[in-house]
């Protein structure tokens, strides 16, 4: 599993010992220059552009990919996931047989066994379902994926179906993490459910650092 997954200054002429400039008449500026000076003076007095609101790293919402029971990350089967190697999130215990995306975003990772997949949310945010535990073993065997890499996806869309009873049958454990893989970048998500949800529940928000 381990596997598979940077002060000048200007020099100032002197004046002393140079002769005294002859005084000169003042002259009425040319029509270019007055606009000039206009155009210097607005310039000068206009306030900065206000940030644009789309370069600013937003509050992601996951939803909940699936119906089921919600599991604490450290109580995961594998350590992999218990220990937050890949990232922290929540785990679920689907009682339902079709993974909808968390989020709306892109396509961004599925698996060839198709057991899991990972969206990337239109604020970065990157976030990881993974059907049950070592189901990589099963090598596609109860899996159908219904999306694609590079996919665009609406919050709700289906990514992929599977078998309850087929991965059980084969002796791997069903449970769900839901992870935000690119933490070091958003940190820790805050949990929003704690028990039981439906698909497209609030699961949790991740906040950027």
């Amino acid at each position: 599993m381990k596997k598979h997954l940077r002060t000048s200054m200007r020099g100032f002429g002197r004046v002393f010992g140079r002769p005294a400039a002859e005084p000169t008449q003042p002259t009425e500026p040319t029509p270019a220059e007055t606009v000039e000076s206009a155009d210097s003076v607005e310039s000068a007095e206009a306030p900065a552009p206000a940030a644009d609101p789309a370069d600013e790293v937003a509050q992601t919402l996951v939803r909940a990919p699936l119906d089921g029971r919600i599991v604490a990350l450290a109580e995961v089967e594998d350590p992999v996931f218990a220990q937050a190697m890949i990232g922290p999130g929540i785990a679920i215990r689907p009682t339902s047989t079709t993974v909808h995306s968390p989020v709306s975003g892109t396509v961004m990772l599925v698996f060839p066994t198709g057991h899991a997949v990972a969206v990337r949310a239109d604020s970065g945010a990157e976030v990881l379902i993974h059907v049950g535990i070592d189901t990589v073993m099963l090598k596609g065997q109860g899996f159908e994926t219904l999306v694609a890499k590079g996919d665009a996806v609406e919050a709700g869309a289906p990514l992929l179906r599977f078998d309850p009873a087929a991965i059980e049958a084969a002796g791997y454990s069903l449970t769900t993490p839901v992870i935000v893989t690119n933490f070091k970048r958003f940190g820790a998500p805050s949990a929003v459910a704690d028990d039981q949800v439906s698909t497209g529940d609030h699961l949790y928000v991740i906040d950027p650092l």
